[in-house]
């Protein structure tokens, strides 16, 4: 599922870039989940919400930067923030 991953990190490239940080952006990197981060979760409203709210935390990405990726890749984010999750199933790739 991620391009390249280890217990820290996990990057991805996206299918369809967006516009973040004043440039183009094809790849991005999730670190780890902190309880700082969880704690967004509380605040969101609805699974997408939070799960965005959790992407743009890990990604270093806005609110509005987070709503411009491609469904497919906002899909694929999501399953790599899980990965980190305790419990969750790899989501890496051989």
């Amino acid at each position: 599922m991620s391009d390249q991953a280890n217990d820290q990190e996990t990057g991805l490239t996206l299918a369809y870039p967006i516009q973040a940080h004043g440039e183009e952006v094809t790849y991005l990197t999730l670190r780890r989940p902190r309880v700082r981060d969880l704690k967004l979760l509380d605040e969101a409203k609805g699974d997408v919400g939070k799960t965005a709210a959790l992407i743009g935390a890990l990604a270093g990405l806005t609110p509005r930067e987070v709503d411009q990726l491609d469904a497919g890749d906002f899909t694929r984010l999501g399953l790599a923030v899980a990965g980190f999750l305790p419990g969750a199933p790899p989501t890496g790739e051989p």
